[in-house]
């Protein structure tokens, strides 16, 4: 029963960040183009298929919007949603770390998801998109006037510490560190991860 309510939990939190992180992802895109004066409405979202994640669209095609290559508009606009998504992944796990957001265990559960979906995102646009056309990271590319090396080589980077911190706080290799980082009810990280999974539906909240 246990573990029914927590793949139950698990699903439901999972597909309600999934949405609310591509709604941001893509009112970012036009967000950041009525700003820069490219459109005249912001926050515009074609919404799409909650369960397949597709079809979700921000309307703002860089290539009709900025008619010609190397403005750094395009750039600006095309990634702005990856830099939020790798500041908004930082910032939790900041909080992870923290006692305030982390005494509940839905809370930290949640956040966590949310950095691993968030990280998700970032490792397919970073490490599989850098060299197509078309996209967020063709557009970064084609603004700038760059190679897709960087955008990959700098996000690599940004990846590998990233995925250093996560195995440190969250991995096995935290335990060996657990006399010193503390969660909201002093127990290990991987130890919460565990009560939650485990746990009464009381100990959920």
């Amino acid at each position: 029963m246990r573990s029914a309510h927590f793949l139950l939990v698990t699903v439901v939190i999972y597909f309600a960040l999934r949405m609310a992180i591509i709604i941001e992802h893509e009112d970012s895109h036009s967000s950041a183009a009525w700003l820069l004066g490219y459109t005249t409405i912001p926050m515009t979202v074609v919404l799409g298929n909650p369960l397949t994640i597709r079809d979700w669209d921000g309307e703002v095609p860089c290539d009709q919007v900025i008619r010609y290559p190397g403005h750094p508009a395009e750039a600006i606009i095309g990634d702005v949603p990856l830099f939020m998504q790798g500041f908004f992944a930082a910032l939790r796990m900041y909080m992870l770390q923290h006692s305030i957001p982390t005494q509940r265990k839905l809370v930290f559960y949640t956040l966590y998801l949310f950095v691993v979906i968030n990280l998700i995102e970032l490792i397919a646009y970073i490490l599989m998109r850098p060299w197509a056309g078309s996209g967020d990271a063709g557009c970064f590319n084609e603004g700038f006037r760059l190679s897709p090396w960087p955008l990959f080589i700098v996000g690599t980077v940004f990846l590998a510490l990233a995925s250093n911190i996560h195995h440190v706080f969250f991995g096995e290799a935290g335990y060996a560190s657990r006399r010193s980082i503390r969660i909201g009810s002093g127990k290990g990280v991987s130890s919460a991860c565990r009560d939650f999974s485990t746990g009464s539906r009381q100990s959920f909240v």
